[in-house]
């Protein structure tokens, strides 16, 4: 979640009582690309070597 704002931010707390997987909090959509980005590839070698 990319947040701009205090108000932004206090919502991700409400978010975390529906969402059951990981919910990550950046302040800048780039940071947030790259995460995601990283998150896939482990997701990826995780899923060709097991």
């Amino acid at each position: 979640m990319v947040s701009y704002s205090q108000q932004e931010r206090s919502n991700i707390l409400l978010e975390r009582l529906f969402f059951k997987s990981k919910i990550k909090k950046f302040f800048d959509l780039e940071e947030a690309v790259k995460w995601a980005i990283s998150e896939q590839l482990k997701y990826d070698d995780r899923k060709t070597t097991a």
